[in-house]
């Protein structure tokens, strides 16, 4: 076993503590900048290694002690022990770095805003898929923690919606009372996991199950829980976990929830993407609002739900792969008696570059999705006559790769003029990048 004393020197994309022994890169999950650390090293390879804090010989300023009784060992939040001020400065000089590493741009020019935190940065997640599994003795709903077959329980965690983690364990109870069984690939029986989607303190229940189902009495149970509103499973012994490709079958309830927003109401189906967190959504719509001109003709490519362009004021045409995503925009445009809007169905890189060959657009939204920025749909949007391109992505390696196609389109036609950032997922090393570039 090998130790080694460090100064951790950053913070790195993920999260974790960065060191360095004899000029070799050290991760360091649960270490911050500046603090002297004795380490574990848990494994090594050529051109780097990975460590374990076992002390902490001199600490940060920005450490806080965690609000988790899970943390580290869950590893589902990588920054609760970092103050929550100094998170958001940590997300943009992430951006700032990653952007400097790999996009072509000088960003002495570039206008960086702030990255927007959020008031209530705990229980905002709105939506959990968790394995089911039996653990000491009991069946339970957990993380398995990083590179082990340790269970972390979910029942009391602080980023889940408080209405999720009461579910959890009223679940868990009346799967244990009745003596249901974690999936059994061998048998392909049991339950695999279990998803809770949560709109206006109304829960979705989802179950993945193997050939076996659910026990009848077992889900007649739940759906005397209060905030139950819609039962479901779907059968999937496969290792592909796009679950709701196979179809969900109702047991109870109704397959539809409503958000209301402004004065609007959204209806979501059990297939549609929802909200991950309700007040990044409203952040993100008052911050396109602003970079957006009101006269402006507007493509959103990846649209997903498409509430956030039905709250915006211009003509706008969405796109998206999803055939539930766009037929629940549907619905909600009609029921709203939004005029502004219209969305599309289809492949996404064909129906951009055919819009834009065939219409004129003033600003292009694009949420990233892998592989969808070339130089093709660059191109398009240059001779489209595009003047405004608006890149949104919570993935920073991915976006900043993406401003540098294989003929940098991109720097060639438009001046990279500014970035936004909304912590829409507090306390993990993840945040809602918005990019804006304008036509030179």
């Amino acid at each position: 076993m090998r130790f080694e004393t460090m100064t951790i020197k950053r913070v790195g994309i993920n999260g974790e503590g960065i060191g360095y022994v004899h000029n070799k890169i050290c991760f360091v999950k649960n270490a911050l900048p500046l603090e002297e650390v004795d380490v574990k090293i848990v494994k090594e390879e050529r051109r780097f290694m990975i460590g374990e804090v076992k002390t902490i010989k001199k600490k940060s300023s920005m450490r806080q002690k965690s609000p988790c009784r899970q943390f580290p060992a869950c590893g589902g939040c990588a920054l609760l022990h970092m103050n929550y001020a100094d998170q958001l400065n940590f997300k943009l000089d992430i951006l700032k770095e990653t952007l400097e590493k790999y996009a072509p741009y000088d960003l002495s020019e570039v206008h960086f805003y702030p990255v927007q935190g959020m008031e209530s940065n705990r229980h905002y997640r709105q939506q959990i898929a968790l394995p089911v599994t039996y653990d000491k003795g009991k069946l339970r709903v957990g993380i398995y923690q990083r590179e082990s077959k340790i269970l972390t329980y979910m029942d009391h965690c602080v980023m889940q919606d408080r209405v999720i983690n009461d579910a959890i364990v009223k679940i868990e109870e009346i799967l244990n009372k009745y003596h249901c069984h974690d999936y059994n690939d061998k048998f392909k029986k049991g339950i695999r996991f279990l998803i809770i989607r949560k709109v206006s303190d109304e829960l979705q229940v989802i179950f993945v199950t193997g050939t076996d189902g659910i026990d009848k009495k077992a889900t007649h149970e739940m759906t005397k829980i209060d905030a139950v509103k819609g039962l479901f499973y779907t059968v999937n012994t496969t290792r592909h976990q796009d679950f709701a490709l196979q179809g969900y079958k109702r047991i109870y309830g109704t397959p539809y929830l409503s958000y209301d927003y402004n004065g609007h109401t959204y209806t979501f189906s059990v297939k549609t993407d929802l909200i991950e967190n309700t007040d990044a959504f409203d952040a993100e719509v008052k911050l396109l609002r602003e970079r957006i001109a009101k006269e402006d003709k507007v493509l959103s490519i990846n649209c997903g739900n498409a509430i956030v362009e039905c709250e915006l004021d211009q003509e706008i045409v969405a796109i998206d792969e999803s055939k539930e995503n766009t037929d629940s925009a549907e619905k909600n445009i009609e029921k709203n008696g939004f005029e502004h809007i219209r969305v599309i169905h289809g492949k996404v890189k064909d129906i951009a570059a055919s819009q834009m060959r065939h219409h004129k657009y003033d600003t292009v939204i694009i949420r990233l999705k892998r592989d969808q920025i070339n130089g093709d749909l660059v191109e398009s949007l240059y001779k489209g006559h595009v003047q405004k391109v608006i890149l949104i992505s919570d993935n920073v390696s991915s976006l900043a790769k993406s401003l540098k196609d294989d003929n940098d389109y991109f720097v060639k036609y438009f001046n990279f003029v500014s970035a936004d950032a909304i912590d829409h997922a507090p306390h993990s090393a993840r945040a809602n990048y918005i990019l804006t570039l304008e036509r030179k």
